[in-house]
């Protein structure tokens, strides 16, 4: 693996697994920029989370295996009214992708049409 420093999620597994170890990262934003290292991990208790942070209000939470991640999953649905939102990596990918297709569909379909 190789730790990125600008870049989010922060690492790259050269092994050519990459979206299936992917599978337990989860983007958790929106909180408040209050929270500390501890006011996040005390959320997915008793589970044992790593965190990389994004910005004052977000972060990815990263769960040890499968089953803590399908277990952070639980928890987040637990949660009665959330002051944050949790968005799987795979949402998270195919969210970036929309945007990117939103960027560079108008200025390419103007670009067909002018030719």
């Amino acid at each position: 693996r190789i730790k990125l420093v600008r870049a989010q999620p922060n690492v790259v597994n050269l092994s050519g697994r990459d979206e299936a170890d992917m599978s337990r990262h989860f983007l958790m934003s929106g909180y408040p920029s209050s929270w500390k290292k501890w006011d996040l991990m005390k959320v997915w208790s008793p589970l044992w989370v790593g965190l990389s942070y994004v910005d004052d209000a977000s972060c990815w939470v990263i769960a040890r295996n499968e089953a803590d991640a399908l277990a952070l999953q639980k928890i987040y649905k637990m949660i009665e009214d959330p002051q944050f939102q949790l968005t799987t990596y795979e949402d998270y990918r195919a969210m970036q992708d929309q945007l990117a297709q939103r960027v560079t569909s108008p200025a390419g379909g103007a670009q067909n049409e002018l030719a």
